[in-house]
């Protein structure tokens, strides 16, 4: 329960600030490849062990895991940065389109990785890449907790920033505001976020995307005063309900959490997207 308390709350928190950075109300840690980042530093972490000669498993190894993660998930944000930089205002479509692309070739390095893997290595990235939450036992929450409720609370101070490049980069100039350098935190921040989930939890889908709009929804105000909050506690609340789903099936059997996510996040999107066309 506290690790879907803690993910959900990061998820949906990097997911706004993602949305908020990029102007883009369907930007999200797994839409824009930043999932696919992270799994990408845990595929050399876990597939990589026999061939560099390392040992991942216990406490030493989770902060090398949670390292790696993050370092895949700020790389791909900053990728994603650089050619958010070169498109024209509004092209939330083309960047969308280069997010997914971006996952589709990390996913393909992955791949070959998998190719070359030996059969136990295979299966551990295989069952992290299920998603669960049950991963996290108290010795990793150590190196779990602190990472993810630092990264929230320091999220939490940004909303002033937010708010401010929200009315865009110009209006965020005249105002004072380093915009460069508040991008770049900002970038660190999802990174943490996004990739200390990925890292511990595997990739889970539709979090960071669904709830913030069904924050913006229930609020009915563009604040990130409000907004930031409410999507911690949504996102929160909802984890913890596809939590719950995973045990629904007898014998003793578990649902993956990405499985669970993606059934009850899409359907949301879908109607979040057929209600702003409308």
């Amino acid at each position: 329960m506290l690790t879907a308390v803690l993910a959900g709350a990061a998820l949906s928190v990097s997911g706004l600030q993602m949305q908020t950075l990029f102007r883009n109300p369907l930007a999200g840690p797994y839409v824009l490849g930043i999932s696919s980042g992270a799994s990408l530093g845990v595929a050399l972490v876990v597939m990589g062990s026999s061939y560099w000669g390392y040992q991942w498993g216990g406490l030493s190894g989770s902060w090398l895991l949670i390292g790696a993660a993050i370092t895949g998930a700020i790389l791909t944000l900053l990728l994603m940065m650089q050619m958010a930089s070169h498109m024209q205002a509004g092209q939330n479509t083309a960047l969308l389109i280069a997010g997914l692309m971006l996952g589709t070739t990390v996913s393909a390095i992955v791949s070959l990785l998998e190719y070359f893997s030996s059969s136990e290595e295979l299966q551990r990235y295989v069952m992290w890449g299920f998603g669960s939450l049950t991963a996290v036992d108290w010795q990793k929450m150590k190196a779990f907790a602190p990472f993810i409720a630092t990264g929230l609370l320091i999220s939490l101070l940004y909303f002033k920033p937010l708010d401010v490049l929200h009315l865009g980069e110009v209006y965020a100039q005249t105002s004072g505001i380093h915009v460069r350098k508040v991008r770049l935190h900002l970038v660190i921040l999802t990174g943490v976020l996004a990739g200390g989930i990925t890292a511990f939890c595997g990739p889970i889908g539709f979090i960071g995307l669904a709830v913030p709009q069904m924050s913006r929804l229930l609020a009915r105000t563009a604040r990130n005063s409000v907004l930031l909050p409410l999507s911690a506690m949504l996102g929160a609340c909802m984890l913890l309900l596809c939590d719950m789903l995973c045990y629904v099936p007898p014998r003793g059997q578990v649902l993956p959490i990405n499985a669970i996510t993606s059934l009850i996040g899409a359907p949301v999107v879908i109607w979040i997207v057929l209600r702003r066309w409308r």
